[in-house]
């Protein structure tokens, strides 16, 4: 596992303002593997840089 250290981490409420997207709705990304994340405790964190993946993905399809 590679440390990715200086890419910003986001919080689900993070990424509902960005995207538009429902906390379930980002939630079920995470669960399936289209939207990779990581746990600090009981907070689901996510690489900007994945978050920009999962937005490519969903804007081709």
């Amino acid at each position: 596992m590679s440390k990715r250290v200086g890419v910003p981490r986001l919080s689900i409420d993070d990424v509902k303002e960005i995207t538009g997207l429902s906390g379930p709705t980002i939630r079920r990304h995470v669960a399936t593997g289209k939207l990779r994340a990581y746990k600090v405790g009981r907070v689901i964190r996510i690489h900007e840089d994945d978050l920009g993946a999962l937005y490519e993905e969903i804007r081709t399809a």
